[in-house]
């Protein structure tokens, strides 16, 4: 039998960090999409930010385990609405900022290769991307053409 609230779910899932940005939790990233607390289990629904994210076995069993000593979860990985950044909280677009990335403002641009981002570093528009594809298949490397620092574009794939 589960014995929580929704609220205490969803305090207990704040504490969990992105595998590869842990500066970000899981929730400020917004890819948790749901939760669902019934007699018999709690379901979690989780959206990854990439349809192949190599990480997202690893917060699934994340979740699990952080949420084992409440009852039976499940984790249900939804494909069906794709993980955009509006999704972020304020937070998390101020902790991604913080961390050097910057979020797309225009995704035609991303595509053109023009100026795809604010810099992080000085806000500067000035930017170039330099690579559509950065160390992880959400993210994009690019640099700034006033304050000469390269950068991190979350992107949306």
């Amino acid at each position: 039998m589960v014995r929580v609230t929704e609220a205490e779910v969803w305090q207990a899932l704040k504490e969990l960090t992105d595998p590869e940005i842990p500066t970000l939790t899981l929730v400020d990233l917004g890819v948790i999409r749901a939760v669902e607390v019934g007699d018999e289990k709690i379901v979690v629904r989780f959206t990854p930010t990439f349809l192949g994210c190599p990480a997202v076995d690893r917060m699934k069993r994340d979740i699990e385990e952080r949420l084992s000593g409440f009852g039976p979860v499940e984790v249900v990985i939804d494909y069906a609405h794709p993980w955009t950044p509006d999704r972020l909280s304020e937070n998390g677009k101020l902790m991604l900022s913080l961390a050097g990335f910057a979020l797309p403002d225009d995704l035609g641009a991303e595509v053109k290769r023009e100026a795809p981002a604010a810099c992080p570093h000085c806000g500067s528009r000035a930017t170039t991307l330099i690579n559509r594809f950065g160390p992880t298949a959400c993210r994009a490397l690019g640099y700034c053409n006033d304050c000469r620092q390269p950068f991190e574009i979350f992107k949306v794939v």
